[in-house]
């Protein structure tokens, strides 16, 4: 079948390809169904009867109870007649994040067990980054780190030499490749780096457990929970999240931050894990949903924690468009953060980090808008209809390319690389700035080491210099700036 195909025959639909559609008709019959439900969406419903009596038909005729029994019974089939051996598939786990503002990794794993998981020990590695106070450690993807000499009279830093840090992160999910924490079916462990992330077998779906609904779990990437880490705020630090929407970074520097307080010893007041949050919209009775009754009744049985919440505001949390605002609010509720977090909508560009309520600001997360190259192929983006020749088949496909197609290409990375780089400038306007993370989700050098590149004279007359927050990771970055050595990628 050729890929690029139109099927579904409206008019209107000339623009779906096969490829699109395969997509489509996959979340349709084995994924979480359509949010939204646009012509392409509506052209496949049309035909749901006929994929689903037609997968029961294949299923059937296999002896198989379901499409995974069915994709392996045809790999055997396969290797048998080839003669070949099993193939060996690289790991890719499911990461989650648990939210310590409302559950200690502990209890979260001690209910685990109870549903029939086995936990994997494992040994963490303590060099592996900066100190993190409540002893969670760190990593993702990053291009370089960097402290700054407090100013005397400055608190909150710890018996490392005193500078700024600042990271570039490239988040392309082939990262498990290597120096992945692995676990078998039915089991579940800590992630060897950071110990506040849980690794479960690769294809495990949680969407539909009770902690991810109530935000005990968070479905968050290993390479997406290193920046918060690597930051590694310190008590009474206040933290300012540029571009914060969805808003994982930002919820879990302020579970780092709340933890560190409390290990601090200092005067908060207190919430248990057991704390009960509505997630699920009420039915037109005004009852509540099953599930979330579900979601009440599995929270009450965590062990009771007490966890440290912040008396004030100490995370500022931007984005300048409403609907990610939105759910960047959503999921400041949802975690239990709010008293933690303000998320405000403006465009961080127009932000005065002079103003007083920034005088206290120590740390910084910036993650700005970039390419996105790192998580093509895990959106699948390379199949829609609107993919270009590099995203469609990567570097054979950047070679293939026509050169009107790449000159464009290369033109939008270099104005996101120019936004990318102002936007690091002004952070480091913020008078009391100690820490700075600089990220992306971006294969690209010129969004990552190139932008490290372009700042970092001005960061050095500054006082900031790069620090490497990960001297175990095994991944660095490229050639381009000086001290790329402290540069993390977690791209392979």
């Amino acid at each position: 079948m050729q890929a690029d195909r139109p099927v579904l025959s409206p008019a209107k639909m000339s623009q779906l390809t096969s490829s699109a559609a395969y997509v489509l008709a996959y979340e349709l019959l084995f994924g979480q169904g359509f949010r939204t439900k646009g012509p392409a969406e509506n052209a496949v419903l049309q035909q749901q009867d006929r994929l689903q009596n037609a997968l029961q038909e294949l299923l059937q005729s296999a002896e198989v109870t379901d499409a995974a029994a069915w994709l392996l019974k045809q790999q055997q089939q396969r290797n048998s007649s080839l003669q070949l051996q099993p193939c060996q598939a690289v790991p890719h786990p499911r990461y989650a994040r648990v939210n310590t503002l409302k559950a200690s990794v502990a209890g979260v794993l001690q209910q685990l067990a109870k549903e029939g998981w086995q936990v994997q020990q494992q040994q963490h590695n303590s060099s592996a980054g900066a100190a993190v106070h409540s002893g969670s450690q760190g990593s993702q993807q990053s291009n370089g780190s960097a402290r700054k000499r407090p100013r005397a009279g400055q608190d909150g830093e710890g018996t490392h030499k005193e500078q700024l840090e600042g990271q570039s992160i490239s988040t392309q999910q082939k990262a498990a490749a290597t120096g992945a924490t692995t676990v078998q079916q039915g089991t579940v462990a800590v992630d060897d780096l950071l110990s506040d992330v849980l690794v479960f077998p690769t294809g495990t779906d949680l969407h539909d457990h009770p902690f991810v609904g109530a935000g005990v779990l968070l479905l968050q990437s290993k390479a997406s929970c290193m920046p918060a880490h690597a930051l590694n705020p310190q008590p009474g630090w206040h933290v300012v999240d540029a571009c914060a929407a969805p808003g994982n970074k930002t919820t879990h520097v302020a579970a780092l931050l709340a933890a560190a307080r409390h290990s601090s010893g200092s005067n908060l007041n207190t919430s248990t894990s057991s704390q009960q949050v509505d997630t699920e919209p009420q039915n037109k009775n005004g009852k509540s949903s099953k599930k979330r009754s579900k979601q009440r009744s599995f929270l009450q049985q965590l062990p009771s924690q007490t966890q440290a919440q912040s008396t004030s505001v100490n995370v500022y949390a931007f984005d300048k468009d409403p609907k990610r605002l939105k759910r960047l609010q959503a999921n400041v509720a949802c975690t239990g953060a709010g008293n933690i977090v303000v998320a405000m909508q403006a465009d961080f560009l127009s932000v005065d980090p002079t103003a007083p309520e920034y005088s206290q600001v120590r740390g910084v997360i910036l993650d700005p808008s970039c390419s996105g190259s790192g998580t093509i192929m895990s959106r699948m983006e390379h199949l829609l209809p609107t993919a270009t020749p590099v995203m469609q088949q990567g570097q054979q496909g950047q070679q293939t390319a026509g050169r009107e197609q790449l000159t464009e290409e290369q033109q939008r990375l270099e104005q996101l690389a120019k936004f990318q780089e102002a936007a690091l400038l002004h952070a480091l306007k913020f008078p009391a700035l100690q820490r700075i993370v600089y990220s992306t989700c971006s294969i690209h050098q010129r969004e990552n080491e190139g932008v490290v590149a372009a700042v970092l004279p001005v960061a050095e007359s500054m006082g900031f210099k790069l620090v490497d927050p990960f001297p175990a990771w095994h991944r660095r970055g490229m050639g381009v700036v000086h001290g790329v050595e402290k540069l993390v990628r977690t791209d392979p």
